[in-house]
């Protein structure tokens, strides 16, 4: 798939997600899509559509649901992605659709044996920054430095791209911190600005490089179990 290619998919995958005023579409029972996948890792796009949060609608983050559809197929990571706006927000609250988003997470954890997840939003472009790389200061990634180190690095040919700058996942609400706690597995919230994912040629480098964060981290989690089996 050439360049050219993968805009126009990444531009067709968006047109659910665009539709009824970026509310998206119902088709089933849940308001959010799982894309199963063979690895270790699962990526998150809670606001890929509009979401309500204290009774206010708030707008949807933009090509988050692409990108994380467009990275599963590629990479073979897990992914799920809110697909239609029934006014909850997963990334806010504990209740209703919002927990049964969060559930559906715990129950991938236990099936997929899922070591990391990449939580993805977006942000508006009057931040210092380019990405905002969540951890709630270490602590929603049990201070795994080297799974940042594989993040960071790879994030790196963006100018500005910071760790808890503005968008920590700190509150017990936020799926990082409520995931972490539950199951103890690593979870990154990165803020992608408006910019990176509207400008195509952004947008292509931002693909490339969550592309090896993905095969990086499968590495990872390869060798930390053959270490186990060999420990056994």
């Amino acid at each position: 798939m050439n360049d050219n290619e993968k805009l126009n998919y990444i531009k067709e995958l968006n047109e659910k997600y665009r539709a009824n005023n970026s509310n998206g579409i119902s088709s089933s029972n849940v308001n959010f899509k799982i894309v199963h996948g063979r690895l270790p890792i699962l990526l998150s796009a809670p606001h890929a559509v509009r979401q309500s949060r204290n009774g206010e609608t708030k707008g949807a983050d933009t090509l988050t649901g692409p990108i994380v559809e467009f990275l599963c197929e590629r990479t073979n990571a897990n992914g799920i992605i809110r697909t239609f706006n029934l006014d909850d927000d997963p990334n806010s609250e504990n209740v209703g659709y919002s927990l049964l988003y969060k559930n559906a997470i715990l129950k991938l954890i236990k099936e997929k044996n899922i070591g990391c997840i990449i939580d993805i939003h977006g942000c508006n472009d009057n931040y210092t920054f380019d990405i905002d790389i969540g951890t709630n200061n270490g602590k929603n990634i049990n201070g795994e430095n080297n799974l940042l180190a594989i993040i960071y690095q790879n994030l790196a040919i963006f100018r500005n791209v910071v760790i808890d700058k503005k968008f920590k996942a700190s509150q017990e609400t936020t799926i990082c911190n409520y995931i972490n706690k539950k199951t103890n597995t690593s979870c990154f919230q990165i803020e992608l600005s408006t910019s990176l994912r509207k400008n195509p040629d952004k947008l292509l480098k931002l693909l490339n490089s969550f592309e090896k964060i993905i095969e990086e981290l499968s590495k990872q989690f390869t060798l930390e179990k053959s270490d186990i089996e060999l420990e056994i």
